[in-house]
């Protein structure tokens, strides 16, 4: 057992197509589940299965809404230090500088 799975490793760490696949999807991949028809990767169980008996009705929505949350998420961390304005100013009293944002 020990002889074969040595013998899988060296192969997929000589083919670079093989090793790509083993790194994304692990060995699910390598048997090529995962590449065609509606099976894809279930992130609730970490198994490939065939989305649409899953219960996962529309995959195309997955992908979609993953980008919508994260874009969503990004734009809140990017105002997030606009957010905090109502710091107390110890230094009004100073000259400005010309380009500081105060």
């Amino acid at each position: 057992a020990k002889f074969k799975e040595c013998a899988e490793a060296y192969e997929v760490l000589s083919d670079p197509e093989k090793r790509r696949r083993y790194d994304q999807f692990g060995h699910e991949g390598l048997r090529g589940i995962g590449m065609r028809g509606n099976t894809g990767y279930d992130a609730n169980t970490g198994q490939f299965v065939d989305m649409l008996k899953a219960g996962i009705i529309d995959p195309a929505k997955v992908a979609r809404t993953a980008l919508e949350t994260a874009a969503s998420v990004a734009g809140l961390m990017l105002t997030t230090n606009v957010l905090v304005t109502d710091l107390k100013d110890e230094d009004k009293d100073k000259e400005p500088i010309p380009g500081a944002v105060r």
